[in-house]
Order: C-alpha cells, then sequence, then structure tokens
C-alpha cells in the first residue's frame, strides 16, 4: 500500500537499513516474500549486526523454505540479543520446519521464561 510506496521511495537516496528492514517486514506480511527477502538482504549487507535486520531476512528466507539463510540469520539474531524473546521464538519455528522439534524445545522454554 502507500505505507510501501513512501519506504521504496525514500530508499532512493538512503542507505538506510531500518527503512529496508521495515519494507522486508511490510512486504512479508503482505507475503510478498520475494519482495521481503530482497529488502531485508539489502538491510543486512548494510547494518549486518542489527538483530532487527537479521530477523527480516530470516522470516522472509524461512517463507521462502531457504533454511540455510534462515537459520543464519535467526542464529546471528539471538547471537547479538540473546534475552529478546522473538529470537527465541524463530528459533523454534526454524527448528521445527526443519524436523528438529527437540532443538525447538529450548527454546520455546526460553521464549517463555522471557515472557514473565
Amino acid at each position: 500500500g502507500r505505507a510501501i510506496k513512501v519506504l521504496e521511495a525514500a530508499t532512493a537516496h538512503s542507505r538506510n537499513d531500518k527503512i529496508r528492514a521495515n519494507l522486508a517486514i511490510l512486504y512479508w506480511r503482505a507475503e510478498q516474500y520475494d519482495a521481503a527477502l530482497r529488502w531485508a538482504s539489502e538491510a543486512v549487507a548494510i547494518q549486518p549486526l542489527v538483530p532487527h535486520n537479521q530477523r527480516a531476512l530470516g522470516l522472509a528466507a524461512l517463507a521462502l523454505g531457504k533454511f540455510e539463510i534462515a537459520g543464519r540469520a535467526f542464529e546471528e539474531a539471538l547471537r547479538l540479543q540473546p534475552h529478546h524473546r522473538d529470537n527465541h521464538i524463530n528459533m523454534a519455528v526454524y527448528y521445527r520446519q526443519i524436523q528438529r522439534p527437540e532443538k525447538a524445545e529450548p527454546h520455546l522454554r526460553r521464549a517463555e521464561a522471557l515472557a514473565h
């Protein structure tokens, strides 16, 4: 919609990773996963040490079945921000997607603990 057009216009003259990561999330929510992956990849290329960028990349990659990219992105987000609940939820979802429920469980428990 309109928010996407405004944000895309803002990227024309800026190397702002936050705009790109937010575009990635907007496209992901709209189930336009290729566009989400493109914007998230740009955000990570600009600023790889921002957990939000890595989460956006992981979500887009996971939605496209690009499990290796998703796993690396989620692991990096978790490394950068080990006490962020979303990072543990994302790791749990990732491990379930790749049929590793035993690795998902500790992350689900940690996410639950962080919620309280």
